[in-house]
């Protein structure tokens, strides 16, 4: 069975589900929270702004991983816009749709399963569990 959306719904629905497969790979989630808060203008240099203490992999391979898989998602749909060289990325014209997300989540860091703030580092500081 087929889901339909009303008219004028799918781009909503859309750009919800755009905005969550989006934050669904932390070095994407990871460049999400390092360009939320500044302004559109201020570039953050890559990979580093993209990494996470998970990733085990080197300096060399998330920058790979960015140049070929993440960044150009996050680009495609307005989120950043990024630069070769140098190795850069800042706020896109969409970017306001996923730095919601990611500032509601913090806001209700408390309210979260405890096995959601364990050992992240982006929740932990406002969970007070």
């Amino acid at each position: 069975m087929a889901i339909t959306h009303k008219s004028g719904s799918d781009d909503v629905a859309e750009r919800w589900d755009r905005a969550f497969n989006i934050l669904s790979q932390e070095p994407r989630r990871e460049l999400v929270i390092s360009l939320a808060g500044k302004s559109a203008s201020d570039w953050v240099p890559l990979p580093d702004a993209a990494h996470s203490p998970h990733f085990e992999g080197t300096s060399e391979d998330l920058r790979l991983d960015l140049y070929h898989k993440h960044l150009p998602k996050l680009a495609n749909h307005g989120f950043v816009i990024w630069e070769e060289s140098p190795f850069e990325a800042r706020q896109g014209p969409n970017f306001r749709e996923v730095e919601a997300i990611i500032q509601a989540m913090t806001a209700a860091a408390d309210a979260l399963p405890e096995q959601m703030i364990t050992n992240c580092r982006t929740l932990k500081p406002y969970a007070n569990q």
